[in-house]
């Protein structure tokens, strides 16, 4: 499979359309790549998620806190 992307890499190839053809294991590749590089660089992070829900209706009434 072939896809067509827009380049925005410098290590792809480019023709002159300024788009560069792509296998679906080189965008693989990459993805796995860029996660990588995202997960290092949050290593430091760390985040806390809360969730609150109210319901009003049939049959009845429910609050939920979450965190």
């Amino acid at each position: 499979m072939e896809v067509r992307a827009q380049n925005v890499d410098k290590d792809a190839s480019s023709d002159r359309t300024g788009f560069a053809s792509l296998s679906s294991e080189q965008i693989v590749q990459r993805m796995m790549r860029k996660n990588a590089e995202r997960a290092e660089a949050l290593r430091g992070f760390r985040g806390t998620r809360s969730y609150h829900l109210e319901y009003k209706g049939f049959p009845a009434t429910a609050k939920l806190k979450w965190s």
